[in-house]
């Protein structure tokens, strides 16, 4: 699973973080499309510099 960094925290007790996600698919130059648990699919791909590895 993994959880891609918030683009704006909301405050400083704000969680930083949304998900988990699971990837789907990896693509060129680092990129993810990822899906929640529901298997929505996240419309664009997101770069692995904002994601982090969660373990469950």
């Amino acid at each position: 699973s993994i959880v891609p960094l918030r683009s704006r925290p909301k405050g400083k007790w704000a969680p930083n973080w949304e998900g988990p996600y699971v990837v789907k698919e990896v693509l060129p130059h680092n990129f993810y499309r990822l899906i929640d648990a529901d298997g929505v699919e996240i419309p664009d791909p997101i770069n692995a510099l904002h994601l982090k590895k969660f373990y469950t």
